[in-house]
């Protein structure tokens, strides 16, 4: 079934260019936005089959780990990101909310990986940024200054882990 009847109108050819200008008519439907919808929807269709479309890194999950530090032997326990710490100025929620905010790219163009993990120790009473997140050596992180947290007692141990997956941009 053809939805759409194309005419040329004219074509030139200018100084090694060509120059066409054409016409286009629908056949049996005179909704103009339900033919430029059905034209959209083929033309990413086609983008997604040929995988022109940008892939997207995105947080998907987040673990809080804590630990004493009194101990000879660090053992993580898993906490809840609801929780307000007191060695810690930000609640888990904000530094939560702080990490989905970051910024991934691909280094490689062929990664056949459908997600990674980053991971942010803080073991040590500092200011801690988004440039102190490890993660694997195929991403680079884009935002390099975001804030995530002030730890501000060596008390505890802290370590987060991050994953990101890989979304498909529409």
């Amino acid at each position: 079934m053809k939805y759409f009847r194309i005419s040329i109108l004219r074509n030139r050819v200018i100084s090694d260019h060509c120059l066409t200008f054409f016409k286009v008519c629908p056949n049996n439907c005179n909704n103009i936005a339900f033919n430029g919808n059905r034209i959209r929807r083929s033309l990413l269709q086609n983008l997604v089959r040929k995988n022109y479309l940008l892939n997207s890194i995105v947080v998907t999950n987040i673990s809080f780990f804590i630990s004493n530090n009194r101990s000879k032997v660090n053992r993580f326990h898993m906490i809840h990101e609801f929780l307000n710490l007191e060695e810690v100025n930000e609640s888990l929620l904000e530094i939560s909310s702080n990490l989905k905010r970051l910024r991934f790219k691909f280094l490689s163009d062929n990664c056949q990986k459908k997600f990674f993990f980053a991971v942010l120790n803080c073991f040590h009473t500092k200011n801690y940024f988004s440039e102190n997140i490890m993660f694997s050596s195929e991403l680079k992180l884009v935002n390099k200054e975001i804030y995530l947290l002030n730890k501000i007692s060596s008390q505890i141990n802290l370590k987060i882990l991050i994953k990101l997956e890989i979304r498909l941009k529409a």
